[in-house]
């Protein structure tokens, strides 16, 4: 990240501390004029921005790129004692933050996110979301304990509530990179008066021509599909986070953790596995021969049966309605076509009625991220 703060040089009573450097040290800064007057300008080099801590007196230069700083410099900046009247040892330990409410002139982002741009486009997304997570962790190691030697979260009401909108806003943001990268879209700059999901779609460019918003109609499908998926209790993912966490990991990690189980195709993979199948059908004439492999155990047919649910799984119902608002039944798209004939079909078919086989959640869920 990326921090565009107006900083100058720190002063008391309005004279400047005094310090001494050499002019290499000075070069491409400017300095105060002694006797008060405007700033004079020094040796002329790289452009840098000089810093003298009036708590400390001690001068540091941070490099200045494209009229920016980065926010992660300014952690060298310690003080040898808590600011005044506070306690907070972080105060010393952790160095000077960058207090920027509603990031009115915080740059979120450089040009790209060149890690995820580094990788093929026809990568697959959540291998490249974890990597450019695991990216993202690797580059700010003052945030892991491990690294730090210390716990840094638990207890510590005010660092998780840091790092959950930290993780939360950078999770956002890899999505959408990556979902731009592997459809060869551009990616557009988040907006502060957007929700979380209207962010992540409008990122994505999946916006309204008119209004240059996302849909409401869209987000209001995002938003109830999302919040039907995370409020599954004890899922897999679910507990591979919860394990990692229960380390005193860092978020970032547990992030990861969580990402990597939810691939596996008994799990989150479960989607891809079911909708893949699918489009190797054709078309609905290839529904019967696909029912009946499935009944003389040739084939698994994914989307069907829950380790818990032996009623029809309560989620595929709101999913089914909300793919119904987005399509209808004589749709011309063929996979589609497909799923629906082969969910009459197993729903009718003694053998997947008296084994309590019923339609889970990722038998449809593809088909709205498809019809969005």
């Amino acid at each position: 990240m990326v921090a565009q703060v107006p900083l100058g040089t720190a002063q008391t009573d309005g004279v400047a501390p005094k310090r001494e450097v050499d002019g290499d040290k000075l070069a491409g800064t400017k300095r105060l004029n002694p006797d008060g007057d405007a700033p004079v300008r020094g040796v002329m080099g790289k452009d840098v921005l000089h810093i003298t801590d009036g708590r400390t007196g001690l001068d540091y230069d941070i490099p200045i790129t494209s009229n920016s700083v980065r926010a992660l410099d300014f952690l060298k900046i310690k003080n040898s004692k808590p600011s005044k009247g506070t306690l907070e040892a972080a105060d010393i330990t952790q160095g000077l933050r960058l207090l920027d409410p509603g990031f009115q002139n915080t740059a979120v982002k450089e040009s790209k996110i060149t890690f995820v741009y580094s990788i093929r486009p026809d990568a697959p997304p959540i291998p490249v979301m974890i990597a450019a997570l695991s990216s993202l962790a690797a580059s700010q190691p003052e945030m892991i304990p491990a690294i730090r030697a210390k716990n840094l979260y638990m207890g510590e009401a005010v660092a998780v509530q840091y790092q959950i909108i930290r993780a939360l806003a950078n999770a956002a943001y890899i999505t959408a990179a990556v979902y731009c990268h592997r459809h060869g879209r551009e990616l557009s700059k988040p907006d502060p008066y957007l929700s979380f999901v209207e962010n992540i779609l409008s990122m994505m460019g999946h916006v309204d021509k008119e209004t240059g918003r996302p849909n409401p109609k869209h987000v209001d499908v995002v938003q109830r599909l999302w919040t039907l998926m995370a409020d599954h209790e004890m899922t897999n993912s679910t507990a591979a986070f919860l394990h990692t966490a229960s380390t005193l990991s860092d978020p970032i990690m547990n992030i990861v953790s969580g990402l990597a189980s939810s691939w596996g195709i008994l799990h989150g993979g479960a989607i891809e596995v079911g909708y893949r199948g699918l489009e190797r059908l054709g078309d609905v004439s290839a529904v019967p021969a696909k029912i009946e492999a499935a009944k003389s155990g040739k084939e698994r047919l994914f989307g069907y049966g829950h380790r818990i649910y032996k009623v029809t799984d309560p989620r595929y119902i709101f999913i089914r309605n909300m793919l119904n608002e987005l399509v209808t039944e004589d749709t011309d798209d063929k996979v589609l076509a497909a799923a629906l004939e082969l969910d009459k079909a197993a729903s009718s078919d003694d053998y997947f009625t008296s084994r309590k086989l019923n339609p889970n959640a990722d038998f449809f869920a593809s088909f709205v991220y498809k019809a969005l």
